[in-house]
């Protein structure tokens, strides 16, 4: 997930400089999705878009939501149901993680600039 998040809007243009013969330390690193978690990771990103999002930074996916999806996929087995919601909950809660230290890191690149800026017009 963090890999996604960090390089995924970049990920062709990596791989397309890795084609050209240019080492490309983020690719070295970089996980393979087990098959198994496709179906998961691909319901995610479906899921991601249904967040509310504020002021304050994106809330979790609602749990009405993922009930909506599994309802709409046709999934009604209990089991397969709480193994969904449990693997959706794991990576929203990364996602979220994530979410909130680029928001600190942003934060903070703010409040130096502003420091900067009030110490040059102080002198």
């Amino acid at each position: 997930m963090r890999f996604q998040l960090e390089w995924g809007q970049h990920e062709k243009h990596l791989i397309d400089q890795q084609k050209a013969g240019v080492q490309v330390a983020a690719l070295d690193n970089a996980p393979e999705l087990e098959e198994w978690l496709y179906c998961y990771w691909k319901a995610f990103n479906e899921l991601n878009h249904t967040r509310n999002i504020s002021e304050v930074g994106p809330s979790g996916i609602l749990v009405s939501e993922i009930v909506a999806w599994l309802d709409l996929n046709c999934i009604p087995d209990p089991e397969s149901r709480a193994e969904f919601l449990f693997y959706i909950r794991q990576l929203d809660m990364e996602f979220l993680a994530y979410s909130s230290e680029k928001q600190r890191e942003q934060h903070d690149r703010q409040k130096q600039q502003m420091q900067k800026a009030q110490a040059k017009a102080r002198r």
